[in-house]
C-alpha cells in the first residue's frame, strides 16, 4: 500500500460521513497548561489527540511536552511528547503535526486549552471527578476519580472541533456529568479506586465501540478473573478513523502485515484473545460468564448471545444523528436484545455512508465511538458498585446532533408476544452460579 492508497482508505469513512461537504482545513491547536500536568490532565491531552488525529489533518500542540507521562495508556510511550505528537504520527504518518512551547501566530480552526493559565483559548477544558468542565474556570483537578471527567472532556472537545470543521454551531456549558450519562450538571459518582473487577467477562467484538471500551479500561485500570475477547477481523486502514486502540502499523502500513483485532486489543488490555468469529470455539461457547458484552453485530451474533440467556448483557452503539448509546439487558427485567434491535443494523447517517454509490461502509466518527465506549465503561462501574439495577432506565444516549449535547434516557420493554426470555424457573437454573445472577 502506497501513501496515496493509505490516505484514501484512512479518510474514506470520514469522507462517507461528510458526503462531499466542504470542510475547514485550518489546524486545531491544543495547548496544555502547566497546571494540567497530572494523571487526569495527561489522559485528557492524549485521548483528545488520539481522537483529533483520526479526523483532522493538521494539529498544533503547545506546552512543555518533554516530561514523563503521568497517565495510563495502551501504547509504549513514556513521555508526553511521544504520547501526543508521536501518537498522532503513529495513527497517521502523514498528518501535519507541530509542537511549540508558545502559541504560534496564524489562523486556526479551534484553540483548545487544557487547564487554566496562559492565553485565553477558544475552548478551555478541564475535569473534576466524574465531570467534564468547560469555560474560564475549567481547572484540571488532580484526583484519581478525575480520569473519568477527563475522558468525557476529551470526547466532547473533539466533537466541538469536528462540528466547527463542518461549519456547525456547537456550544458547551460549564459542566457535564459522566455519571449521569453526559447530562449538564455537577453530579458526582463514587470515588474511583482502580482497578475494575467484574469476574469472568465475555466481550464479542473489537470494532470501534469495543476497542473504545478497552481503551478507557486501560486508562482507568482493569482487572478480573478472566476477560475473553472474540473477533475474527483484521485491522485495516479504513478502521483507523475511529478505532482508538489501533495505529497505522496495526493495519500493516507501510510495510507490515495487518494485526488481528482480537489479538491486538486483548494484548493491550491483558485479556484472552480468540481471533475468529463467535461460535467457532465450542469451549468458549460452553463456558459460563458473569457478564456478556455484545459489541459485534454481524452474523447474527447478538441473537446468538441472547439465546444463552445471560443474567446480564450490555452493549453500546453509535447511531443515526450523532448519538452514542448504551443498552442494558437484565434477564427477566429488561427487554431482550432482539426486541431492542430486531433487524440488521439500520443504515444510519452517522454509522453508515456510501462511497461511489457502490460500497456501503461503517462511517462512525472517533468521538462518537469514544463516547459509546465510555458510557459502557461507566455502566461497568455502576455494576461493580451494585447500582446497575437501581433504576428502570435501560437505555441512555448522548446526542451531539444539535447545537449542544442532549441526554436521552428510556425504558424499553419486549414486544407483545416475545418469547425470548425463558420462564423464570428455567432462567434461574441457567448460569445460577455466576456473579450477577441475583439481578434476575
Amino acid at each position: 500500500m502506497n501513501q496515496s492508497e493509505f490516505l484514501a482508505e484512512f479518510g474514506s469513512r470520514t469522507a462517507a460521513y461528510i458526503d462531499g461537504a466542504q470542510t475547514d482545513t485550518r489546524p486545531v491547536l491544543v495547548s496544555i497548561a502547566p497546571a494540567a500536568h497530572s494523571a487526569a490532565g495527561h489522559l485528557l491531552a492524549t485521548a483528545l489527540i488520539n481522537q483529533l488525529a483520526r479526523a483532522h489533518r493538521h494539529l498544533i500542540i503547545v506546552g512543555h511536552l518533554d516530561r514523563p507521562l503521568l497517565c495510563r495508556q495502551p501504547f509504549a510511550f513514556d513521555d508526553l511528547r511521544a504520547a501526543t505528537s508521536g501518537l498522532a504520527l503513529a495513527i497517521n504518518p502523514h498528518i501535519e503535526i507541530e509542537t511549540a512551547q508558545r502559541l504560534p501566530g496564524g489562523d486556526h480552526l479551534l484553540h483548545i486549552g487544557i487547564g487554566t493559565g496562559g492565553e485565553k483559548p477558544d475552548l478551555q477544558v478541564g475535569c473534576k471527578g466524574w465531570c467534564a468542565r468547560f469555560g474560564s474556570e475549567a481547572e484540571v483537578t488532580d484526583s484519581e476519580t478525575s480520569v473519568w471527567g477527563a475522558a468525557l472532556a476529551s470526547a466532547l472537545a473533539a466533537a466541538v472541533a469536528f462540528h466547527l470543521m463542518l461549519g456547525n454551531d456547537f456550544a458547551l456549558e460549564s459542566s457535564y456529568s459522566l455519571w449521569q450519562g453526559g447530562a449538564v450538571g455537577d453530579l458526582q459518582g463514587p470515588a474511583w479506586t482502580s482497578p475494575l473487577d467484574l469476574g469472568c467477562v465475555l466481550q464479542v467484538g473489537a470494532g470501534a465501540v469495543g476497542v473504545a471500551l478497552n481503551y478507557w479500561l486501560i486508562a482507568v485500570g482493569n482487572s478480573g478473573e478472566y476477560w475473553q475477547l472474540v473477533d475474527g477481523d483484521l485491522v485495516d486502514a479504513t478502521n483507523l478513523n475511529r478505532q482508538l486502540l489501533f495505529l497505522a502499523a496495526d493495519a500493516g502500513y507501510p510495510d507490515g502485515e495487518p494485526a488481528k483485532k482480537a489479538t491486538r486489543a486483548a494484548g493491550l488490555l491483558g485479556a484472552q484473545a480468540d481471533p475468529q468469529l463467535w461460535g467457532k470455539d465450542d469451549a468458549l461457547v460452553e463456558r459460563q460468564y458473569d457478564l456478556v458484552l455484545a459489541l459485534a453485530n454481524e452474523d447474527d451474533v447478538r441473537s446468538a448471545l441472547q439465546r444463552r440467556q445471560p443474567p446480564l448483557l450490555l452493549h453500546a452503539t453509535t447511531s443515526a444523528n450523532w448519538q452514542a448509546q448504551v443498552h442494558r439487558h437484565i434477564r427477566g427485567r429488561d427487554d431482550c436484545i432482539e426486541c431492542r434491535l430486531p433487524d440488521a443494523p439500520p443504515q444510519l447517517r452517522c454509522s453508515t455512508g456510501e462511497i461511489n454509490k457502490v460500497k456501503r461502509i461503517d462511517a462512525a466518527l472517533p468521538f462518537l465511538s469514544a463516547l459509546a465506549g465510555l458510557l459502557l465503561a461507566t455502566e461497568l462501574v455502576r455494576l461493580a458498585e451494585g447500582e446497575l439495577g437501581d433504576s428502570d432506565v435501560n437505555f441512555r444516549a448522548l446526542d451531539l446532533a444539535g447545537e449542544a449535547p442532549v441526554v436521552q434516557v428510556l425504558r424499553f420493554r419486549c414486544h407483545a408476544g416475545c418469547s425470548t426470555w425463558l420462564p423464570s424457573a428455567i432462567r434461574r437454573s441457567i448460569a445460577a452460579d455466576t456473579r450477577f445472577a441475583h439481578l434476575d
